[in-house]
């Protein structure tokens, strides 16, 4: 066996060509494979992977065989073909495991992945108390989100090839605005790859996925194709210690089916992990009224998680459900799956219904006018102005309110700002450039957007 992508793969296939079994290294030696022995090489069987040839389903041994040798056929997308393709026997997997890990021991000692580690650990040991902050759970992670990321990209793109630029901008989300896709990506903890030096470095592993993802047919997927993957990559027992459990396709199919949706219905799933109930929702939706727009359909579901892994995997899963229409939509879509605590306020948040209210982030009291809440676009995008901007001046002077002002009106050209609203937006903007030369971009964007987020969702829980 050779750590080569370009020569062979860590994949054994075993026949007596009537049973064909899939053989992969156990994942206790990944680290390590290339200088094992082999006596000491442990392989599991992946028993989902295998086939059993008979007379009635040879059609199924093209496509099976094809897809371990071959993969000239486009197969359709399922939960078993995904996990099979991705999940953590799988070649992909193995390779980007072993790569990402020997690179991240190269380069944790550097900034940016220093950071990315420490803000990573650190966000989500708040969010859940506890929290198993290993390198291998950082790598697999970031393997997740690169994942999520890319096939996203293949479901609402018809490129056949992905240039380095475009990888990068999959990587950091800014690909999908011009698909009118606003809020695709939030900031998270694994833009460390994008780096020059990291690109370089692991872009022949990013290429091996975009290849996998390009094997598979997306369209009309009625299932949650990501959730076995997301399963065996969050370890079972920190999972259930994360409190993190999925209800099965099928249940969420029947709960919806008791509701007959009219115009202006809206779902909520307060904690939505990979999907499913989304998916479901959107399915239902549509079943009752196949004529529905893609803007109304959007709007019309609403999913909610602390896991900033889980809000991606649950983006990328609405737009699989709503399919290649969201390129054609008449406005910017904006998926309504939000990065919040749906269970705990945020510490220091008080008055939320009134005209204003309050809120602590880094021992520093902001006063905001409700009326940012007002409209989830609107927010959104001003959010987005105030980032943009405090990204671009952290390591220097803060811009003044007028200089903010008029960046704000000259982006956001639906206007409707009065002087309440740009002074509470400002606010938020001095908010996190303080945050992002304490603590870093990513953490104090995650933080601010998870209070504020829990904000809006209280607020407007009613409505919904």
């Amino acid at each position: 066996m050779t750590h080569s992508i370009t020569r062979r793969p860590f994949i054994l296939i075993a026949t007596d060509c009537i049973t064909w079994k899939i053989f992969a290294p156990d994942v206790s030696c990944l680290e390590k494979i290339s200088e094992l022995n082999e006596d000491e090489l442990i392989l599991n069987e992946v028993k989902s992977a295998s086939f059993t040839l008979t007379e009635k389903n040879t059609d199924d041994f093209y496509y099976w065989i094809d897809r371990f040798l071959f993969k000239e056929e486009k197969h359709k997308a399922t939960l078993k073909r995904i996990e099979e393709a991705f999940g953590y026997q799988s070649n992909v997997f193995i390779e980007c495991f072993r790569e990402m890990n020997n690179h991240f021991g190269s380069v944790k000692k550097y900034g940016e992945v220093q950071v990315s580690f420490e803000q990573w650990s650190k966000f989500l040991s708040i969010a859940y108390g506890s929290f198993d902050a290993s390198e291998s759970n950082f790598i697999i992670h970031t393997y997740l989100s690169v994942f999520a990321k890319m096939l996203a990209y293949a479901v609402v793109s018809n490129d056949d090839y992905i240039n380095d630029d475009e990888l990068k901008s999959i990587i950091d989300g800014s690909v999908f605005h011009k698909f009118s896709i606003r809020n695709f990506v939030d900031d998270d903890f694994f833009h460390w790859v994008k780096s020059d030096r990291n690109f370089k470095a692991l872009k022949k592993v990013f290429r091996l996925i975009a290849q996998e993802i390009s094997t598979f047919d997306f369209h009309n997927v009625d299932e949650d194709i990501l959730k076995g993957v997301y399963q065996e990559l969050i370890d079972l027992d920190t999972r259930h210690a994360l409190g993190e459990y999925y209800t099965p396709d099928w249940l969420c199919e029947r709960i919806l089916k008791e509701f007959n949706f009219k115009e202006g219905n809206r779902v909520l799933d307060p904690a939505c992990g990979s999907g499913s109930f989304l998916i479901a929702a959107v399915h239902r939706f549509r079943e009752l009224n196949p004529q529905i727009s893609v803007e109304e359909l959007n709007s019309s579901v609403y999913g909610i998680d602390i896991h900033p892994l889980s809000v991606q995997i649950s983006k990328t899963n609405m737009l699989l459900a709503l399919g290649k229409e969201v390129v054609n939509a008449r406005n910017p879509i904006h998926i309504n799956v939000i990065l919040a605590n749906t269970l705990l306020a945020p510490d220091g948040v008080e008055d939320l219904f009134g005209k204003k209210f309050k809120m602590q982030i880094d021992k520093e009291t902001l006063e905001l006018s409700s009326q940012i809440l007002e409209d989830v676009k609107t927010f959104d995008e001003a959010l987005e102005v105030a980032e943009e901007l405090a990204e671009q001046t952290y390591h220097k002077r803060k811009a003044g309110e007028e200089t903010f002002e008029n960046i704000l009106r000259k982006q956001l050209k639906s206007g409707g700002f009065n002087k309440l609203v740009i002074e509470s937006f400002y606010k938020i903007y001095k908010s996190l450039h303080n945050a992002k030369r304490k603590e870093g971009i990513v953490y104090g964007n995650l933080l601010f957007k998870t209070y504020i987020n829990h904000i809006s969702f209280l607020r407007n829980l009613i409505t919904l």
